[in-house]
Parts: C-alpha cells; structure tokens; sequence
C-alpha cells in the first residue's frame, strides 16, 4: 500500500472514534429478544417480489409482528421516541436512503427490540428456531467462499475477519453495542466532510453502515453479551431472498430508486460554502480515488 493511500485511510478513519455516550440515553436492557420483525421501504406502495418476500416471512413465523416502516413512519417514530435525534437524522441527505435505514434501524431495535431485517432479506428457517432463549445479541460475517470475493474486507475495518453484517440486526431492547453504534453515528454526521469522508456507497459505509457498525462494535466486543456465528449462512438468515439467482444483486433489478453506489453527493447535506467547495473539487476528487484504488 503506497503512502497516500496509507494517509487516505487515515483521514477517513477520523470518524468512527467516538465511543463516549453523548447523544442518546441509556434504556434497561430486556431479558429476552422480543418477537417483531423491523423493516424499512421508503413507500409502502411495494414491488411485487418485496411483498411476497415479506408474505413469506409472515407465513414462516407465526406469533411474530412484522412492521414495515415508510419515510412518513421513520420521521414520526424518531419525533416521538428520540425527539433530540431528529434534527441529525435530517442532516442526511435525502437521496441517500440507505444511510437513513442504518440510522432507524439501530434506534428502532434499540428502543423495541426484535429483528431487523433488510427488505430484501429473508430466513431460511423460521425465526424461533434461529434465537436462542439466551441471545441477547447475533453477530455474524460475510461468508468466504465467494469466488475472487472477500466481502467486508475494508481496509478501515480493524477487525481482521471484516465487518459485521448489519443488513440483520438481532438484539433484545437496550443493548450497549446499538447505544455505542447510535452516538457514533450521531458523531460521524456531526463531524462529516464530504472531501475527506467519502461519498457514494464507500461514504454511506463509513458514517452509518458497516464499517461504523464494525468499528464501533469490535473494540468492546468482549464487554456485552452477544453470539458470533460465522456468517449468515450459519445463522439461518439470506441475504437476498427475492432473487434466489442472484443471491448478491438481484434486488438492485428491483428497487426503484437510483442505488446509493451511483450517487456524487455528499451524504450529510452540507453548507452552501462546502457544497460550492465540494463540486468544485468533485473531478479531482474523482481523480485522486482512482488513484488510491490503484495503490491500495
């Protein structure tokens, strides 16, 4: 790895530091992990192949409550439950869909509890069959058999097996891990640069998803109770259930709006004074990536 890309690495790994409680309160922690599956869709108007999904998960786990979460729905859960934290869910850009999931999902199983699941994941066994009477917490890693693949193997991640999945997040209520996620994340958006910090799928990584997952997680790992399985397979869980031939990608054939990977704007909505900056320099941004990728 060359220098610069060494320095590149250093710079962005400058969010993702914060492990003190400053932005949420902590909640008692449940016995058990509590039967609600949390999903999100930014429309409950779904496709198709979303809702036989989720009819399928209903079918499969009786006695469990499914709710799906629309934009309207995320804005009046977090006004209620965690009125403080509302003004920094706001701070995300609105193009950016999946930066505003990571952040519900982890207040959402935070505050209730349950299963959070992707919309477009599912489980290849019914729920209760896959949660112990003693979790407390499932983690799980990307698989290593994909071909010329080594998901979640970021270079920002000091966790030397990668990043934790947390398309799936099971949790009972309280949890210490999803507090110390939460302030994080809070922190990330407080402290983002757009320049510095990335944008597109990499920027959505390292200010709300994966990679602030794993980074926040790994170091206290030891700390709380919780079970490390090796992948999803082990768990019971699939990644993509809506297209069982393309178990990576297929729901980007599906989804309506333009992937987050595609997009060129910063991920938390910036001053005008950055924004100008901030396209101004977009190509020697571009440019310099290119560059990075290349000695990385």
């Amino acid at each position: 790895m060359g220098y610069l890309a060494e320095q590149a690495i250093k710079i962005r790994g400058s969010l993702n530091k914060s492990v003190n409680p400053e932005f949420i309160e902590k909640l008692d922690v449940s016995e058990k992990i509590a039967k609600i599956i949390h999903q999100t869709y930014h429309t409950k108007n779904l496709p198709d192949s979303i809702q036989k999904n989720i009819n399928q998960l209903k079918l499969d786990n009786p006695g469990w409550e499914l709710r799906l979460y629309d934009d309207q729905d995320i804005d009046c859960y977090i006004q209620s439950y965690f009125p403080n934290l509302l003004p920094i869910y706001k701070k995300i850009n609105p193009i950016y869909g999946a930066a505003k999931a990571d952040f519900f999902r982890y207040l959402v199983v935070y505050k209730d509890g349950g299963v959070y699941l992707d919309i477009k994941s599912g489980a290849s066994k019914p729920l209760n069959l896959i949660i112990k009477d003693s979790d407390k917490y499932i983690l799980s890693h990307w698989p290593r058999w994909y071909p010329k693949m080594m998901l979640g193997q970021h270079v920002d991640i000091t966790n030397p097996i990668g990043e934790f999945q947390q398309w799936h997040i099971i949790s009972v209520a309280g949890h210490p891990f999803l507090r110390a996620v939460i302030d994080n994340v809070c922190n990330n958006i407080k402290y983002y640069n757009p320049i510095l910090h990335e944008y597109g799928a990499f920027g959505v990584f390292n200010l709300t998803g994966p990679i602030a997952y794993t980074e926040t997680i790994y170091p206290i790992l030891d700390k709380y109770p919780h079970r490390l399985e090796k992948d999803h397979l082990d768990v019971g869980l699939i990644y993509c259930a809506i297209d069982q031939t393309d178990t990576l990608n297929g729901h980007h054939k599906v989804y309506t709006k333009k992937h987050y990977s595609l997009v060129e704007e910063p991920v938390v909505i910036p001053s005008k004074l950055m924004s100008m900056l901030f396209y101004t320099l977009l190509p020697l941004i571009k440019f310099m990536k290119s560059k990075l990728k290349a000695n990385m």
